[in-house]
């Protein structure tokens, strides 16, 4: 009988861990990014960059943009890493050939997985 209560006790001390456990667990979910417009640019350079808002409860382990000369640049283009972390980021491009359109989209991975935000397109001076 006293081994019986022991394991009922048990038991019911283990579930009640599980499930302080289960309610305390933080939900992560992907960063949130935002992708800056092109307002520096000449005919072969130009300024990206975007802005991660929100972690999503979990360290943003890379950040930066995509880039091409063809439309949804995630598929098409060319991925450039500018750091990790929340906050601003941004660099120069240089290269480009004059008179071209470019398109840009800024992206955020945490361990919830790569976030995305809209392209934003330019054009070079020519």
């Amino acid at each position: 009988m006293k081994k019986s209560r022991n394991y009922q006790l048990l038991t019911f001390a283990a579930l009640l861990i599980l499930a302080m456990v289960i309610t305390s667990c933080k939900k992560v979910s992907e960063p949130i990014v935002t992708t800056n417009s092109i307002t520096v640019f000449t005919s072969t350079s130009a300024t990206v960059g975007g802005n991660v808002t929100s972690d999503g409860g979990a360290a943003v382990t890379d950040r930066g943009v995509y880039w091409s000369s063809s439309p949804n640049p995630v598929t098409t283009g060319t991925k450039l890493q500018i750091g990790s972390g929340t906050g601003s980021f941004s660099t120069n491009l240089p290269g480009l050939s004059p008179g071209t359109n470019y398109y840009v989209t800024a992206y955020a991975i945490n361990r919830a997985g790569t976030s995305y935000d809209g392209q934003v397109g330019f054009t070079t001076a020519n």
